[in-house]
């Protein structure tokens, strides 16, 4: 082997190892990256899990309140309650002003 050879060969070599550390730091970038990734979904799909699980506890407790009708039927007793309240409120003006015929009436005659 001649000098030129043995640079040829060095120089080969010194290139297929500069190309074969790269590669070999690029496989481990993108392991590296790919491992982050998974574990970033991973996390991501147990937070989702949680979520969805909560939700559907939300769902359940909405199903289980009161339904339409329901408040209907309250509104409507509310509304009575409303109604007789008036009534009494009347009631008791009149008796007031009653209360107040009879003791004028009661002043007047003994005088």
């Amino acid at each position: 082997m001649t000098r030129e050879d043995v640079m040829m060969w060095s120089l080969g070599l010194g290139i297929a190892n500069f190309v074969l550390t790269w590669g070999v730091a690029l496989y481990m970038y993108l392991t590296n990256k790919n491992k982050a990734t998974n574990t970033r979904i991973d996390t991501l799909d147990r937070d989702m899990s949680a979520s969805i699980i909560d939700h559907g506890n939300r769902l359940t407790q909405l199903e289980s309140g009161p339904t339409h009708e329901d408040l209907a039927q309250l509104h409507e007793k509310s509304n009575g309650v409303a109604r007789e309240l008036s009534q009494l409120s009347g009631l008791v003006a009149g008796m007031n002003r009653l209360l107040c015929s009879i003791d004028e009436h009661l002043r007047r005659k003994s005088e």
